[in-house]
């Protein structure tokens, strides 16, 4: 009888010990899916990659701006009228100034005029128009326009990343240690 209670015991050990083992390869693949999709929800995110369209470095001075081969800055066919405006660089300062007919917003409210940019300010507008969202980036003593179309081909035709399938046998287990004091060494 005893010998037949310890086979039934490790018996019923092993098919536990399968059964968690199971479900912590279930539980691995899972967060590797939703790590993955959450990476290309990133990507197409309102500020991902997939919708950025334009850089553009602004001149000293007035810099003319629309989808027309005639603007300094042209931005792409058919996005913006074929003269919306322009920036005017005054060192570390940009102003907009919209032109006459043309629908462009600051953080939501229309304009005709603003500063977008002084290396003073501590809020980075969003300046919008139709589908278009930029922002002014700085780069060293560079100033410049990065542009996205929230409509963006890319955006709309990224389906997937490539990857290898999930192989738990490449899964590393480990125990962070702290050293209690961030910066001494351990």
């Amino acid at each position: 009888m005893a010998k037949a209670t310890l086979s039934l015991f490790l018996i019923s050990s092993c098919f536990l010990s399968l059964a968690a083992r199971a479900q912590d390869t279930a539980s691995y693949q899972r967060e590797i899916t939703d790590w993955h999709a959450k990476r290309i929800q990133n990507l197409k995110a309102p500020n991902g990659w997939l919708n950025l369209v334009g850089l553009y470095w602004l001149d000293e001075g007035r810099n003319s701006f629309g989808s027309g081969q005639s603007n300094k800055i042209i931005f792409p066919q058919g996005s913006i009228n074929d003269v919306a405006g322009a920036f005017e660089r005054s060192g570390k300062q940009v102003r907009l100034i919209v032109s006459a007919g043309v629908a462009i917003t600051v953080d939501g409210k229309p304009v005709k005029e603003a500063v977008i940019y002084d290396e003073d300010s501590t809020h980075q507008p969003v300046i919008a128009s139709g589908s278009l969202r930029w922002t002014i980036i700085r780069r060293d003593d560079k100033i410049g326009i990065r542009l996205r179309d929230l409509e963006s081909p890319l955006v709309n035709q990224f389906k997937d990343i490539d990857r290898f399938p999930v192989d738990t046998t490449w899964r590393v287990r480990a125990t962070l240690q702290t050293t209690g004091q961030p910066g001494q060494p351990a």
